[in-house]
């Protein structure tokens, strides 16, 4: 419990460093090289502390091999053909990129998805829901409006840019609708039927934390 607890004291400590060296306008170039290592480092520490509380450790391998995977093919096709989350195009911050697409950006879904089922089986404490496609659509609101709160934030940080002057619809339609998949393929593989631990939980806020302070900037 003590080393849970440094873990997440460490994961709000970097990322609230961070948001304060974005408004400071500290350490920017800095902060460009780092963005991608960080976003791949929390997912690999989700999915690391998520894996010790499978009852089926392969499957939760297999599952987020999968998102990590086909994110970054949804992510590739929507960049080049426009037809997934709209009109959109990747900066030259988050890095190694594929044909302009951020290997990055397949973690983060894993990232976003984990946390978003940890903060879901909070607050199902004490709904009690149990239908898995009823709380796959609830899962899929919180990455929606995480990503509401995000998208603000990553085009201020260059993580990519939009033709439209704002956020398309589609993009908030297409997040719903990838999540919802990726979460009904979880509840099939059985890999949410234990709580996540405090950390990934926690990873929810820290990063909506760093991304409101970067708005702020």
């Amino acid at each position: 419990m003590k080393k849970e607890k440094i873990k997440i004291i460490l994961l709000y400590f970097f990322l609230i460093t961070g948001g304060l060296w974005q408004i400071l306008g500290f350490f920017t170039e800095t902060m460009k090289i780092l963005a991608s290592p960080i976003i791949i480092i929390i997912s690999v520490l989700c999915f690391w502390e998520s894996l010790e509380f499978q009852n089926s450790k392969s499957k939760f391998i297999n599952w987020s091999v999968l998102v990590v995977t086909l994110s970054f093919l949804v992510e590739f096709v929507g960049v080049k053909s426009g037809l997934i989350f709209g009109i959109y195009n990747y900066g030259d911050v988050l890095k190694p990129q594929i044909s302009n697409v951020p290997i990055a950006i397949g973690f983060a879904w894993l990232l976003m998805l984990l946390s978003s089922i940890s903060v879901w089986q909070k607050l199902n404490e004490k709904l009690k829901i149990k239908n898995m496609f009823l709380i796959s659509i609830f899962v899929s609101v919180l990455m929606v409006i995480f990503d509401f709160f995000m998208e603000p934030a990553a085009i201020k940080l260059n993580y990519w840019t939009w033709e439209a002057v704002s956020v398309p619809f589609q993009n908030y339609l297409a997040w719903f609708l990838i999540s919802y998949f990726f979460l009904i393929l979880g509840f099939y593989f059985k890999i949410f039927e234990k709580e996540q631990p405090r950390f990934v939980f926690h990873t929810f806020f820290a990063q909506l934390i760093y991304f409101g302070m970067v708005i702020l900037k």
